[in-house]
């Protein structure tokens, strides 16, 4: 069987991304590691799902990265959608709009510090 372990990030500054992450969202540090060559693998997870986590990717062999901001779109599960809505945009999230009700389900869109985009969801009657 295959499973998503890992999702990687472009990010201008693995430190600004990892306070971010960690502040806004909530996020702790799994692995943090810089090799000789300059390369860093900084991972991050959502304490309520610590076996998938993201790779905070600075490239610093590259002056203009032009993965970042550019990432696949994610999707985050929630549980009250609103209420998460309300939490962090009070932590300084930015939100492409507010919750909306659709047939499948709550759902509210924001980016991270670089434009990465979040869809954040809850399911139709509590239906995963």
């Amino acid at each position: 069987m295959l499973r998503i372990s890992q999702i990687t990030v472009h990010v201008s500054d693995c430190d600004e991304a990892h306070r971010w992450y960690a502040d806004k969202l909530g996020f702790v540090k799994h692995q943090d590691e810089t090799y000789a060559d300059g390369t860093r693998w900084l991972t991050v997870a959502s304490p309520d799902q610590p076996d998938l986590t993201l790779v905070l990717d600075q490239r610093p062999q590259y002056r203009d990265d032009s993965g970042v901001g550019k990432s696949p779109v994610f999707v985050v599960e929630t549980d009250d959608c609103v209420a998460s809505y309300e939490r962090l945009k009070a932590r300084g999230v930015h939100f492409n709009d507010p919750p909306m009700s659709e047939p499948w389900g709550v759902t509210a869109r924001f980016v991270d510090l670089y434009g990465n985009e979040f869809h954040m969801y809850q399911p139709a009657n509590g239906d995963t």
